[in-house]
């Protein structure tokens, strides 16, 4: 499993857009897509995928805590408050929750520019490493 870290700085500011952007890059190629989140963040991003990247549609699924995604969800981008079980790419933007215990291709965690929530994704930094994960860093300016 390769685990990638995007670190925010510079003009990005906004982790909701950099998984956006990120999204777009992965779909469709990836096949299962999932960002975990909050459900605040969950709902904007919602929105944001009818709009973002410009000029593209992300189809796009939000479900709501306690419901599973159905089998339609393949090609499909899944917004969910929990882990999957399984997906091939996993965009967290949850920096203080538990490492997801699924099986996945790739995970990207987002790191916001906040010092604190900096704190947490070191540590999630070193549980990935404890499980064997391919790590990698890259600074987004």
């Amino acid at each position: 499993m390769r685990v990638d870290f995007y670190e925010m700085k510079g003009r990005y500011t906004d982790p909701l857009f950099v998984a956006a952007v990120l999204s777009g890059r992965a779909w469709p190629s990836c096949g299962r897509l999932a960002i975990v989140g909050g459900p605040e963040q969950l709902d904007q991003l919602d929105e944001r995928l009818w709009h973002e990247p410009k000029g593209r549609f992300l189809p796009h699924i939000r479900i709501r805590s306690g419901q599973q995604p159905d089998s339609t969800a393949d090609r499909t981008i899944v917004l969910s408050e929990q882990s999957p079980d399984h997906s091939d790419v996993l965009i967290n933007l949850v920096p203080e929750g538990a490492l997801p215990a699924g099986q996945f291709t790739r995970v990207l965690e987002i790191v916001p520019q906040d010092e604190t929530l900096k704190q947490a994704l070191r540590q999630r930094w070193s549980d990935w490493k404890q499980r064997g994960a391919d790590l990698h860093h890259h600074v987004l300016k």
